[in-house]
């Protein structure tokens, strides 16, 4: 018979598994794909033309998105609006930013920052990171159980052999 602490290990690493299974996956495509954008773009100076407010947030949660205009190695203008929203309005109307963007999309480029370029693959990887240490540390100690005897007939031939020392 399965004791509680060993039921709740049990429990505790499926739950992890489960958990990773959801994390790990996210976390590998989205720095992947922050890599490879970052591997295969080239840079252009941009300015903030308008910054747009999330329409559907209280004030407290409210996001803005700057939107940017650029001149790409083709020689054409475009415009983008960043998919990072800002808690706060760090980006204002005419600010110079550095723009990042693949050659063949230009449309689709993004603000050159930290935290516009890394922000989710990292707080991925710290909630990967978090999986992985709970898979590895809910095992805790396993009781060391006599061949051929369960927990019960064990922990009863404990209690009797504690009362003996006490009477």
């Amino acid at each position: 018979m399965e004791g509680v602490g060993t039921a709740f290990n049990n429990n505790m690493r499926l739950l992890f598994v489960i958990y990773l299974i959801i994390f790990l996956p996210w976390t590998l495509m989205s720095s992947f794909k922050t890599v490879r954008f970052v591997s295969n773009s080239e840079k252009a100076e941009g300015v903030i033309i308008d910054v747009t407010v999330s329409k559907d947030a209280s004030v407290r949660n409210r996001k803005y998105y700057p939107i940017i205009k650029f001149k790409a190695g083709d020689g054409r203008e475009y415009k983008f609006e960043s998919g990072t929203g800002f808690n706060n309005n760090t980006y204002v109307a005419f600010d110079s930013v550095e723009v990042i963007y693949r050659k063949d999309r230009p449309e689709a480029a993004e603000i050159n920052s930290f935290q516009v370029l890394w922000q989710m693959p990292l707080l991925l990887i710290i909630a990967s990171s978090i999986g992985i240490a709970g898979l590895f540390s809910s095992g805790g100690e396993r009781q060391k159980k006599a061949p051929g005897k369960d927990s019960e007939l064990a922990f009863l031939e404990a209690a009797e052999i504690k009362k003996d020392k006490l009477l």
